[in-house]
């Protein structure tokens, strides 16, 4: 009986060893989370100010520049070896600047060159200037500038034949110059050429300018046979200038070509300026 007892004994306990345990188990847990939202918006807000200052000041002072320019070139002919002249003539007209012509100038540049016929060309340069007097920290002027052109071609008639035409600006010419450069080229025919520059400038609180051009071509009639025609800028020319650059070339015909510049600043700060307005 003892003997059997140990054997159910060994028996039970191995069968608790190898028999899985059963039993209801309750978990309880506590979980913190941060959590990060992002909100991305697009505003869009359009303004519409309007400012109005009314500002009452006698000047002291004023300066003015005008320049006015009126060229016509009305009825004309021009005939180069029409038909009649024999082949082997040929006509060349050549316009040049090259080399180092004009370089390092500075000042009031101005330059016409008319190989061709019949060509209106011309330079009008008006400035103005009004300074403070001796201990005056201000002259209160009113610089107003003012260019004004008319070109008219009407009513001509150009004939050409084995005719070479050429506008040159090559090398260093007009290297490094400052201040106003007007050129005009045209070795064509009937051509308007003109450079208008006004410039007025105060130690002022008002400044006005005002540029006018007008052009007219009618009435025209061209042949041309076995023409050639360059009109060339190159190399260094015109490299390194500041200021006021006018450049015309034309070897065409009955071209008009303008440049009008009008140009009015103050030099110095209203001395009584209106308060700014409140938004």
């Amino acid at each position: 009986m003892r003997k059997l007892a140990c054997s159910l004994g060994v028996v039970l306990g191995v069968l608790a060893v190898t028999l899985p345990a059963m039993a209801d188990v309750d978990v309880y847990a506590e979980i913190d989370k941060t959590k990060t939202v992002t909100v991305t918006e697009d505003i869009d807000i359009d303004k519409t100010i309007t400012v109005t200052a009314d500002v009452t000041v006698t000047p002291t002072s004023a300066a003015e520049a005008a320049t006015v320019v009126n060229t016509e070139i009305l009825g004309n002919t021009v005939l180069k070896n029409v038909e009649t002249a024999p082949e082997e003539a040929f006509l060349e007209t050549i316009a040049e600047i090259s080399g180092a012509a004009f370089a390092g100038s500075s000042g009031i540049i101005q330059v016409n060159q008319a190989p061709g016929n019949m060509n209106n060309q011309g330079n009008a340069t008006a400035v103005s200037i009004v300074a403070p007097s001796t201990g005056e920290t201000a002259n209160e002027a009113l610089t107003n500038a003012q260019a004004s052109e008319e070109d008219i071609n009407a009513g001509n008639v150009v004939g050409a034949y084995r005719t070479e035409l050429q506008d040159l600006i090559s090398g260093d010419a007009f290297r490094g110059v400052t201040g106003i450069l007007n050129v005009n080229q045209a070795a064509g025919n009937m051509n308007n050429q003109h450079n208008s520059v006004a410039i007025a400038v105060g130690d002022g609180i008002v400044a006005l300018s005002e540029a006018d051009l007008g052009q007219t071509n009618a009435l025209n009639y061209v042949e041309e046979i076995n023409t050639f025609k360059f009109d060339t800028i190159s190399n260094n020319a015109f490299a390194q200038c500041s200021g006021i650059i006018n450049v015309n070339q034309s070897t065409g015909n009955m071209n008009n070509q303008s440049n009008v510049l009008a140009i009015s600043a103050i030099t110095y700060p209203n001395p009584n300026p209106a308060p700014a307005p409140a938004f």
